[in-house]
Order: structure tokens, then sequence, then C-alpha cells
């Protein structure tokens, strides 16, 4: 028969293995974020207005 609920053991094993997975997650998207910035910090003046009239869609609505 199933129990409807972990052993304190077992849940605090999975709630470990949770908080590492958020916690590298995290890790990741900050990453991401800070090789974009360094990306974006790299355009030229050209590049970065084309960037953000393609990211507004400005382009499209003339």
């Amino acid at each position: 028969m199933l129990k409807p609920y972990l052993d304190i053991r077992d849940f605090k094993n999975s709630f470990a293995e949770f908080k590492c997975d958020i916690i590298t997650r995290g890790h990741n998207e900050i990453n991401y974020w800070k090789e974009k910035i360094n990306t974006i910090n790299n355009y030229s003046r050209e590049q970065a207005i084309h960037e953000l009239l393609s990211a507004l869609k400005l382009n499209e609505k003339n």
C-alpha cells in the first residue's frame, strides 16, 4: 500500500535536490543575461538602432 506522505528523510532529500536545481537555474539565467548585456554593449551605434527598431517593431508600423 502507498503511503500518503513522504518520510522526513525523503522529503529533506527531495527538497535539497529541488533547491539546488532552482539555484543552478538562477545562476544560468544570470550568466545568460550578463552575456546578453556584454553583447549589446559591443554593438555599434547603427546596430544598436537597428536592434531597437526591430525589438519595438517600429519599422513594421510605417
